[in-house]
């Protein structure tokens, strides 16, 4: 893994309901924290100057590109915040300078943090997701592949198509669920991780095992839908790991060379969407825009991409209903093929990259922004 890959953040989109500063509001920052249960909006009370943002840009570990906005759209609101928690929900409006929400538009068509400019917009490692069996994006893995790993020998898990699936980094987290602190490593597959490629062991008809690591495959919390992710997940020992009638059940396809949760046949192993993380510069996944000379005109554009990838893919929300956190409201952001799903932006004061509905053409009050500034 690179300097950037470890240094690489999590860029939010933000919004205020209010454009206008509340009256009495204090300076407080909303960061984006990810963690086993995925981003989470955090508040934190203190504030930080410009070396202390540079600071944290340059520590600060993959984040998400997300949409978030507070809820203040009355004096009378705010006050009601004072009564009731000793602090105003309007805390700072939408276009706050000075952090993360500030953003250079280079003319190669990439785009950086106007406090770190050697750190542009790029896309992460595609994730392990659980897909609808059938959907282009399942793993399929070519019949000696499948038919070892069935017969529990040790394999090397690269697809037919030359994905390789791999660890996003060697660093365990940690998850704590009823007492019981699990060891966690997410998982990624993509064809630049090919030579990281684990190896891996079907074992007891059951559980796939990471080899020398005590970690089997594992759906998040158990929960069986599209899009869910898949991680590699151990306990302290083997049989804690082999926990055995839920999530690290697997059935082994040897028909169509895929791979299913035994509680849910429908469903397959496969790459979910790449989110959007800052590396630097000159990366070979950082992002250029199409039409950057349009966006830097001040111009509302389709934020469609010329690279990565063939000049299909599309910066897109990964949902349409908001999350909510402590009054925040938010929307994750990734990349996809479907070009229907394009976001609309449009750069603002020289600073601010603004979302716009697609239908409408009115401005959504929410922008592009850094967390943990």
């Amino acid at each position: 893994m690179s300097n950037t890959d470890k240094h690489a953040f999590t860029a939010v989109l933000m919004h205020s309901d209010d454009e206008e500063d509340c009256v009495g509001s204090t300076s407080k920052h909303v960061n984006v924290a990810k963690n086993s249960k995925g981003p989470v909006t955090v508040m934190d009370g203190s504030t930080i100057d410009s070396r202390g943002r540079a600071k944290l840009i340059k520590l600060a570990a993959y984040a998400l590109v997300v949409l978030i906005f507070l809820p203040c759209t009355e004096f009378s609101d705010w006050m009601m915040g004072v009564a009731t928690t000793g602090l105003g929900y309007c805390l700072f409006p939408t276009k706050s300078s000075g952090g993360g929400r500030d953003w250079i538009l280079n003319e190669d068509g990439t785009i950086a943090a106007k406090h770190q400019a050697d750190l542009v917009l790029g896309l992460g490692h595609h994730p392990m997701v659980l897909v609808d069996r059938g959907s282009e994006r399942q793993f399929v893995f070519d019949e000696e592949t499948i038919l070892a790993l069935k017969s529990g020998e040790y394999v090397t898990l690269t697809t037919a198509s030359g994905q390789g699936i791999g660890k996003k980094g060697t660093q365990e987290q940690y998850a704590t669920v009823e007492d019981y602190t699990w060891r966690v490593i997410e998982a990624v597959a993509d064809k630049a991780s090919t030579e990281n490629a684990i190896l891996v062991r079907y074992e007891n008809d059951n559980f796939i095992m990471v080899v020398n690591d005590n970690m089997a495959f594992d759906v998040s919390y158990w929960v069986y839908e599209a899009g869910n992710t898949v991680n590699f997940v151990g306990g302290n020992d083997v049989a804690a790991t082999k926990m055995a009638g839920g999530g690290r059940d697997w059935v082994i396809n040897v028909e169509d060379g895929t791979v299913s949760p035994k509680s849910a046949p429908h469903l397959a192993l496969g790459s979910g969407a790449p989110v959007l993380i800052l590396v630097e510069k000159g990366h070979s996944r950082q992002i250029v825009l199409d039409n950057m000379e349009g966006l830097m005109k001040g111009e509302t554009i389709s934020a469609s991409l010329s690279s990565p990838g063939n000049g299909d893919m599309v910066l897109s929300k990964k949902y349409e209903d908001e999350k909510m956190y402590q009054g925040w409201h938010f929307i994750e952001s990734i990349a996809q093929t479907v070009e229907e799903r394009a976001i609309h932006i449009r750069y603002e004061d020289g600073n601010y990259l603004r979302l716009v509905n697609a239908d409408t053409g009115e401005d959504e009050d929410l922008v592009f922004d850094v967390s943990f500034w």
